[in-house]
């Protein structure tokens, strides 16, 4: 056969709760899912591109051989938007933007402010995001309220210009407990 060595390139965008799951329904989803992607994966001619190892090792896990497989760490920052800002006046400001999902650690940075708040330490926690509703790991409403009701803690909803809330804060707060593309 002549032509390209790969004919099928699959991209992998982040398995999600799929595979880190330990709920019921989603382990039977796991168990055909496995399956079906095994088959799929393992075809003639074709690629898998992942975004983190631990995707990889999911991956590999499924019997699909490393060879195969090509690592494409996230997706990058526009430098020409984010770009480095002075230090905002005032109180610390801390800020967490993304999907209010339990994987992003939303529950811990609340902890850890917190436990800064009984220590005396007045900061600032400003949560940029939304819950996933399609996600089965995604945030109560009503827990999201009543963290709107702690001292210092803003909840700002979705939030437009990310460029601006990031100049507005001291420190910007990844506490995820993983990534598959981090922005």
């Amino acid at each position: 056969a002549t032509g390209l060595p790969i004919v099928c390139l699959n991209a992998m965008t982040g398995l999600g709760t799929t595979f880190s799951s330990d709920a019921v329904k989603v382990r039977l989803l796991r168990a055909a899912l496995r399956i079906a992607l095994r088959r799929l994966l393992n075809r003639n001619r074709s690629a898998i591109l992942v975004q983190n190892l631990d995707d990889r090792a999911v991956i590999e896990g499924l019997g699909v051989k490393g060879a195969r497989i090509a690592l494409i760490p996230g997706s990058g920052v526009d430098i020409e938007t984010m770009t480095p800002k002075p230090e905002p006046p005032g109180p610390v400001i801390v800020a967490f933007v993304g999907r209010l999902v339990e994987s992003k650690g939303v529950r811990t940075l609340l902890a850890a402010h917190g436990r800064l708040g009984q220590r005396g330490r007045q900061i600032q926690l400003l949560l940029a995001g939304t819950p996933d509703p399609g996600n089965p790991m995604s945030i109560p409403a009503q827990d999201i309220e009543a963290w709107s009701k702690r001292p210092n803690v803003t909840h700002l909803g979705f939030v437009e210009d990310i460029a601006a809330l990031w100049g507005s804060a001291h420190i910007a707060v990844l506490p995820s407990h993983r990534e598959g593309m981090p922005l």
